[in-house]
């Protein structure tokens, strides 16, 4: 249980980074024109393409400088590594859906910033959202050897839990466990998905109908 309370916990800290550094990114470098763009786009991309046990390597030296290292928040931090890319990514895809003239037809009107943001952006990013969202925690929980590294056996996640149990061959554990990290990311999702529904304007069913 603590294990899952600690894979949980990391998780939704990893998928609140995630949604900040997705949608700001994602905004930039669909709406956006600078020099040097496609550059810093494949610099982001670029973990993707590192193996992991080179960046948890590299990582761990600058977190025990840092006092971050043993503890969930290095764990978190390094769980950003194989999930920003990914996040960037479809947000990006999510503004270039939404265009430019609706969000300058709205600043014509006299909208603000904040006010073209909730109304208009986040209802249309909401597919993005929901993929960033359950991408996110699945990555988060399945990272075995960045929490194994960073964490340094003081940060029990479900991965570091369940992974040793792969070499035996009782099928009633693997069952049992299977079943638990599957119905995690499960769960979360239908939770999140209600907030997103109550808390995003047009979702819930008032909202729709005052519309």
């Amino acid at each position: 249980m603590n294990s899952i309370g600690a894979s949980i916990w990391i998780a939704i800290v990893v998928l609140a980074i995630n949604l900040l550094i997705g949608v700001t990114s994602g905004r930039v470098f669909s709406l956006s024109s600078f020099r040097g763009k496609s550059i810093v786009e494949a610099l982001l991309m670029l973990p993707l393409f590192l193996p992991v046990l080179v960046v948890a390597i590299g990582l761990h030296i600058t977190f025990i400088r840092y006092g971050l290292a043993d503890h969930w928040t290095g764990v978190a931090l390094v769980h950003l590594v194989p999930t920003i890319p990914y996040s960037i990514k479809m947000f990006k895809a999510g503004y270039e859906r939404i265009g430019t003239k609706l969000i300058e037809q709205s600043a014509m009107l006299g909208g603000r910033a904040f006010q073209r943001f909730y109304h208009i952006e986040l209802p249309l990013l909401l597919p993005s959202i929901r993929s960033v969202l359950f991408l996110t925690i699945v990555i988060s929980l399945s990272q075995y050897v960045l929490t194994a590294i960073i964490g340094g056996g003081n940060v029990v996640t479900l991965s570091m839990v369940y992974y040793p149990f792969t070499d035996t061959a009782d099928e009633a554990v693997m069952a049992a466990f299977s079943i638990v990290f599957a119905l995690i990311p499960i769960i979360l999702y239908i939770i999140l998905e209600g907030c997103l529904k109550f808390s995003l304007p047009y979702q819930h069913p008032r909202g729709r109908k005052n519309l």
